[in-house]
């Protein structure tokens, strides 16, 4: 038991160290970089989508139904 324990105590330490260290806030850094790129992709791919929903939404309103 006090085996895993210590096993507990230095994953928890080594996860505390590296969300304290320079290498894991460049990292978190980079990882929040990429986030914002994908968020930024996907907007402009929602935005087109939205425009040419509207777009087809008005011709066929405007047609004349026969």
């Amino acid at each position: 038991m006090i085996e895993e324990l210590s096993k507990r105590a230095d994953d928890s330490d080594l996860i505390a160290l590296l969300a304290t260290s320079s290498q894991g806030r460049l990292y978190n850094a980079a990882l929040a970089r990429e986030l914002r790129d994908v968020v930024a992709i996907l907007r402009r791919e929602l935005d087109r989508r939205q425009s040419a929903f509207r777009q087809s939404s008005e011709l066929a309103i405007g047609s004349p139904k026969e």
